[in-house]
């Protein structure tokens, strides 16, 4: 949960919003995802470490996008 016109809620709506529009990097997510979880199927921890770096460049990108 997060305040209705925060900034939480603007990174969500944000990254949201960007895949649906650039398919390409929601299927580079998708496939970043499906990796992980093959690799560290039963460590939550690993699979979150391993998408950090990809979802702060994503919500980066996207809250430029969303805010240009």
């Amino acid at each position: 949960m997060c305040e209705h016109g925060g900034n939480q809620e603007l990174r969500h709506v944000a990254v949201r919003d960007y895949l649906r529009t650039h398919p390409d990097k929601a299927a580079r997510y998708e496939a970043l995802k499906r990796e992980l979880v093959s690799r560290h199927p039963n460590d939550r921890l690993a699979y979150v470490a391993g998408k950090d770096a990809f979802m702060v460049d994503l919500e980066a990108r996207a809250v430029a996008w969303a805010t240009a």
